[in-house]
């Protein structure tokens, strides 16, 4: 049985850009299995932690069976629900989860996820849930006028967004709840919207406090019927620690690989929020497959901020011996000593430097050790893993 890392009833997801949109949707992903032996996929060796994936194409067969044996968490959209049946079926604690975009209403388009609310019908009985501008005018994404903004910070819409997910979820099967996609704080829309509960144009504090209120009241009722919410809540620079707080698990849209210096610590001081609120902190370093350089460093900077809510995704590689490593249950939060991120697990110490001086620091298996600039490291009783 692999040693799982659950989302409350248990989950993580990936995602990548909808361009002209401006968050995040599941499309084009490289496929779990891609790049294996399908004949050896049997007996594909599944890691020790649990990781996600987002297939590019709903996967059959023997790819399905490699993905399952590899992953534990996939995100995709809601027509696949055959892979969603598979994956919860095979009994080994995996989950899938479906992606739903919470703040806009348009009529269903291809290669769009299925709209939650029927646009027309929302428009003839409910008029007042459409946000306006100081024109009167449906308020759009950018370059996509066929879309129109809900008022979010409506209660009733809430209510009734929630009830018909539920019900979609329950009559579909399957599924382990969801992955919200447009749930961030940088607002794309193409006009600023009048706030019916001042008549006057929404303020940026408004808009955030309305979003964390949607998000949590979706998650209560997604928790009522046994579902959870996973948001993609980016940009990093921006934490607002309400509307992390209001959810199961976050994600900014990609990881710590490819980052150093206040980028890299942007990041974590955004996931140290959910840390903090016991939220899953879901990092994302899948954008392309990593060298095994990149892959320490990515999971080391991932295990500095993981939880148990928390998931990493990643392409995974059999043949990479770290995604086999068994750190245990963290002993507290990470912290910082001379520039070093530090955090000590029951059968590891972690460490990072993502500074542009080399720190000395120690280690409980090597002791006394220094850091490069840009260097990880996995301390194990049994080896050393290093990035440079």
């Amino acid at each position: 049985m692999r040693n799982r890392v659950a989302l409350a009833a248990g989950a993580v997801v990936l995602v990548v850009v909808l361009a002209y949109v401006g968050f995040r949707v599941v499309s084009g992903g490289d496929s779990a299995a891609a790049g294996k032996d399908v004949k050896a996929c049997p007996e594909v060796r599944p890691p020790k932690m649990a990781l996600a994936v987002r297939p590019a194409s709903e996967p059959t067969g023997t790819d399905l069976d490699c993905d399952i044996r590899a992953y534990t968490n996939f995100v995709a959209p809601p027509s696949w629900t055959t892979m969603a049946h598979a994956v919860t079926a095979a009994g080994d604690g995996d989950h899938a989860w479906q992606q739903r975009i919470l703040l806009w209403g348009y009529p269903p388009c291809s290669g769009c996820l299925d709209p939650v609310l029927d646009l027309k019908k929302t428009i003839t009985e409910h008029p007042d849930w459409i946000l306006r501008n100081t024109g009167g005018k449906p308020v759009h994404p950018l370059s996509h006028p066929g879309w129109v903004l809900y008022d979010f910070g409506n209660v009733d819409f809430q209510t009734a967004w929630a009830n018909a997910m539920v019900a979609e979820l329950q009559s579909a099967g399957g599924w382990s709840g969801i992955d919200i996609a447009d749930a961030g704080n940088d607002p794309d829309w193409t006009s600023e919207p009048i706030d019916p509960r001042t008549g006057k144009v929404m303020t940026d504090n408004d808009r955030i406090r309305y979003l964390a209120q949607a998000l949590t009241l979706v998650t209560n009722v997604m928790h009522i019927s046994g579902y959870n919410l996973v948001a993609q809540n980016g940009p990093p620079s921006i934490i607002e620690g309400d509307q992390i707080g209001s959810t199961d698990g976050v994600s900014v849209g990609d990881g710590f690989v490819g980052r150093e210096g206040a980028s890299w610590t942007q990041l974590y001081d955004y996931f140290q929020e959910a840390v903090t609120r016991y939220v899953g902190s879901w990092v994302w370093d899948d954008q392309r497959r990593l060298t095994k350089d990149e892959a320490i460093f990515g999971l080391a900077s991932y295990l500095l901020v993981s939880g148990p809510l928390s998931t990493y995704g990643v392409h995974y590689q059999e043949s990479n011996p770290i995604y086999q490593i068994e750190v245990g249950a963290p002993d507290a939060p990470a912290t910082v000593t001379n520039g070093v991120y530090l955090r000590q697990f029951a059968n590891a110490t972690v460490a990072v430097n993502p500074g542009n001086t080399q720190e000395t620091v120690r280690l409980p298996t090597v002791g006394k050790v220094t850091i490069e600039p840009g260097e990880a490291l996995i301390d194990t009783p049994n080896h050393l893993y290093t990035n440079l």
